[in-house]
């Protein structure tokens, strides 16, 4: 009786399965030709999260996952701590096949790709001293990655992840100077590179050239940052919590720092002045793209200096409705605050001690006169209340349309950047680099008086640049041109002389010197000896040099001559020159 109980439950059971797998079938049907398939390929195909659509169908990987039968995800995990055990025992081949053996397990788990790429590049090539070798696993981190875009090609976040490798890895390691060597003679990997781009608009031919057209890995990046680009405007909501500024910023940044790189190399001239002049381009292109902030409020950039000017229009428009009431208003707060708070605000920002700035940053707080606060102060429900408070909203409005813009510049450096990229494309900002390059070579090579030359050229143009864009004298490039500074004052040393107290570009030993030492300004009382005042002191050492038979003449002239040496710099200048004219000569015979 159990016996034949146990039988009828099991044929049960396979005659409920009998519909369920017929439903199940119909439901999961695949699209084929003019069919569009089941629901479930519907469903996936309208919401794009088909493997089609998300990348290449590798039958091994599918055969793969299908054979573990739902336990991948352990498999990828006992998987990754083998990597690590192989790493330990460094065994780095067998690393890399089973960094390729995760990810057919899981080819749309994009942290696989990013880590164990990075993982490759950095921690496995490290552990080789020849920088050859390193280079050699720093491309197998470079194709491991890249190898991920044929299974996730829709993913601009792994696009932008390969851009950052190709800029960051090979055009800023320790090892950047033997990379960038290597790298534009490597046509095997430019090809794997370009095999990637297939169907895409960019191509290692026309987009990768640099310096005497070979690719650079700058440009190779900005390749990959245009192509995520467009990726993430065709899907916006790809991007997730990545800055949408900082994200369509990246292309023009990687043409700037190959425009950088290569003026540091020695390559300043028409091909640096070009990308500038394109990087400045696309800056401007960048800052009238249409981003969405984390509101959801879609802007420009650039719209920034236009809603500046609106919201001042709006503010006078709004005071002078209200009769000055909020600057009325303003004036009676500041009565009541304390004397030591008064005595902070009118103190000149510079020169306001720590105290002072504490105070005038809270008393600032207290003196802030809310718009709604003058409109309350009107009469209620007249007129004259009503047009305030339209005028308070439309205030409000475009101040907070204002701060989100303002954040985004921030986040970005725009206005930096876009005076670095206008300033840099200009002829006297390529001169005025030249110089300074040519300067250090000849400083170099002992050549004092041509470097003194070259550099003392170079100054007044720098001065120029900095006058007409006073952002990039306290920004970190500005740190580079002052180790030039000082290495032109060691030169000066040398020769024992010093910077004036005017020197052009003075304040970039001031803010970028730890050790700065002021400049001394030659004392009218005690005049610099002449090359002629120890011949003047001992009459003997003045007989043997018949080729100079007035060098007593100084000593008659001495009183007299001591007071427009003091008054005239020309004359202190001409005894300058006099006490350097010996070391120029040794210079020459050596």
């Amino acid at each position: 009786m159990i016996h034949n109980k146990s039988l009828q439950r099991k044929i049960i059971y396979f005659a409920c399965m009998i519909p369920l797998f017929l439903v199940l079938i119909v439901i999961s049907r695949p699209e084929t030709g003019d069919d569009a398939g089941g629901i479930l390929a519907q469903q996936r195909k309208k919401h794009g999260i088909a493997q089609t659509n998300i990348g290449e169908l590798d039958p091994a990987s599918e055969a793969m996952r299908l054979s573990m039968m739902g336990l991948d995800g352990i498999a990828t995990v006992v998987m990754w701590m083998k990597v690590h055990e192989y790493q330990r025992e460094e065994k780095y081949s067998n690393v890399e096949a089973l960094c390729k053996r995760i990810t057919q397990v899981n080819p749309h788990f994009l942290a696989v790709w990013e880590f164990q790429a990075w993982n490759l590049s950095y921690n496995v090539s490290r552990e080789f001293d020849n920088y050859e070798h390193r280079y050699l696993w720093v491309k197998k981190g470079a194709n491991y990655q890249m190898e991920g875009t044929r299974y996730n090609y829709d993913q601009p976040k792994l696009m932008a992840k390969i851009s950052e490798f190709f800029g960051m890895k090979i055009g800023m390691s320790d090892e950047k100077a033997e990379f960038r060597l290597i790298f534009p003679e490597d046509d095997t990997f430019h090809k794997e590179i370009d095999a990637y781009f297939v169907g895409s608009a960019y191509s290692m031919d026309n987009d990768s050239g640099g310096v005497n057209n070979r690719p650079d890995n700058w440009l190779v990046a900005r390749m990959w940052s245009l192509w995520a680009n467009e990726l993430a405007d065709a899907e916006p909501k790809k991007l997730g919590n990545a800055s949408p500024a900082i994200f369509h910023s990246t292309p023009t940044k990687r043409l700037m720092s190959f425009a950088e790189v290569i003026e540091k190399e020695g390559h300043i001239g028409e091909l640096a002045k070009i990308a500038w002049t394109n990087a400045n381009d696309d800056w401007v292109d960048f800052g009238n793209y249409e981003l969405t902030s984390s509101w959801g409020i879609p802007f420009t950039i650039r719209e920034y200096d236009t809603l500046v000017v609106q919201v001042g229009e709006k503010q006078k428009e709004f005071d002078e409705f209200t009769n000055n009431l909020r600057a009325t208003m303003r004036d009676e707060k500041f009565n009541e605050l304390t004397p030591a708070e008064q005595k902070a605000i009118e103190t000149d920002e510079f020169q306001r001690t720590e105290e002072q700035e504490s105070l005038a940053y809270e008393a600032e707080r207290k003196l802030i006169i809310p718009l709604s606060s003058v409109v309350l102060e009107l009469e209620k429900g007249s007129p004259e209340q009503l047009n305030a408070s339209r005028l308070a909203r439309e205030i409000n409005a475009l101040e907070f349309r204002t701060s989100i813009i303002n954040t985004q510049r921030n986040v970005v450096h725009y206005d930096y950047w876009d005076k670095r990229s206008e300033s840099e494309g200009q002829d006297n900002a390529i001169k005025g680099r030249q110089l300074v390059y040519d300067a250090h070579k000849a400083f170099n090579s002992a050549n004092l008086v041509e470097a003194r030359k070259l550099y003392e050229e170079a100054w007044p143009i720098w001065r120029g640049i900095y006058d007409d864009y006073p952002v990039l004298a306290s920004d970190s490039e500005s740190g580079i041109l002052a180790n030039s500074v000082k290495e032109y004052r060691e030169l000066l040393n040398q020769l024992d002389e010093d910077i004036t107290p005017d020197f052009p570009l003075l304040m970039l030993l001031q803010m970028h010197d730890d050790r700065y030492v002021p400049p001394k300004a030659v004392s009218p009382a005690e005049p610099e000896p002449t090359p002629a005042d120890p011949k003047a002191a001992d009459p003997k050492a003045a007989k043997p040099e018949a080729a100079k038979p007035e060098a007593a003449k100084p000593e008659a002239a001495k009183p007299e001559a001591a007071e427009p040496e003091a008054a005239e710099k020309p004359d202190d200048a001409k005894a300058t020159e006099a006490s350097s004219a010996a070391p120029k000569e040794s210079d020459a015979s050596e």
